[in-house]
């Protein structure tokens, strides 16, 4: 259950949610490039751009979205006040809150004048003065304290280590089962000099690559080149069923074509909607 899938989960799904952390109307949970939505919120193709926009201009919390983005004033509804903290290049955590018609009281309406007129001429008026006088302030929502943002960062910063460290481990796991797909020892083949090269690009260091030298039966070898679609764990895991199914295939059938017709029936019967490529030299 260690997956993004399961922190986002556990975020939105349980009793208590990132939505009982901060009083708000609504809350956006990001994880692994799922968007997941909580309570009153922005339609949700409007979301990512929304905190993309934010962090954009450096702004952690804001009363007064439209103030910041313009583009972003229909959205006072749902969400006048937001507070959005990133995790990683794309995904994040978000917290709405709508437009409150603010009631200013004032000691007296500050765009009139103090003086009232009487009989006996001008005179200072403390009851016209001070009479109570509300004005409402359109397109804000209540602000954001110093100790929700605190909340909302800290939650940010255990969430973007728990999801680093599950990346370091998908990655220890990934290249200790790529280093069995790829040949520690080639085989022995009596008449033929064999050696092997493998350099994985700089962006995917574990990916669906496999290559295979199988010695067949009357001194024949097939030499064996795969590439699975997708990287990380999920491709290499694929790789490794389809190496061995490949191998016994090679081992059986009447030459390449037959072994990869077989691997082509394995892949629909067991792997639908996986795809790989393969050539196979013998």
């Amino acid at each position: 259950g260690r997956t993004p899938r399961a922190l986002g989960a556990a975020l939105t799904e349980e009793d208590v949610t990132v939505l009982d952390l901060l009083p708000a109307a609504g809350a956006a949970v990001r994880l692994g490039g799922r968007l997941r939505l909580l309570g009153t919120t922005p339609p949700a193709e409007r979301v990512a751009p929304l905190v993309a926009g934010l962090v954009a201009a450096g702004i952690t919390a804001t009363d007064a979205v439209s103030s910041v983005l313009p583009e972003a004033a229909d959205l006072a509804d749902t969400a006048s006040g937001v507070l959005a903290v990133p995790l990683g290049r794309e995904d994040f955590l978000a917290w709405f809150r709508p437009e409150t018609l603010k009631e200013v009281t004032w000691g007296g309406n500050p765009y009139q004048s103090k003086v009232a007129q009487t009989d006996a001429g001008p005179r200072l008026s403390p009851r016209h003065s001070f009479a109570a006088w509300s004005e409402t302030v359109r397109g804000t929502s209540s602000p954001w304290r110093e100790h929700e943002v605190a909340a909302a960062r800290t939650l940010a910063g255990h969430l973007a280590a728990a999801t680093l460290a599950l990346a370091e481990d998908d990655n220890r796991l990934s290249a200790a089962l790529q280093r069995t797909l790829l040949l520690d020892e080639l085989p022995t083949v009596p008449g033929v000099a064999l050696a092997a090269r493998y350099i994985p690009s700089a962006e995917d260091v574990v990916g669906g690559d496999w290559y295979d030298i199988v010695p067949l039966p009357g001194g024949r070898v097939a030499i064996v080149l795969g590439d699975v679609a997708g990287h990380g764990l999920a491709a290499a895991s694929i790789t490794a069923q389809l190496r061995h199914a490949l191998r016994a295939h090679l081992l059986r059938a009447v030459g390449p074509a037959a072994a990869l017709d077989g691997l082509n029936e394995v892949i629909g019967a067991l792997l639908p909607g996986e795809m790989a490529t393969a050539v196979v030299a013998e």
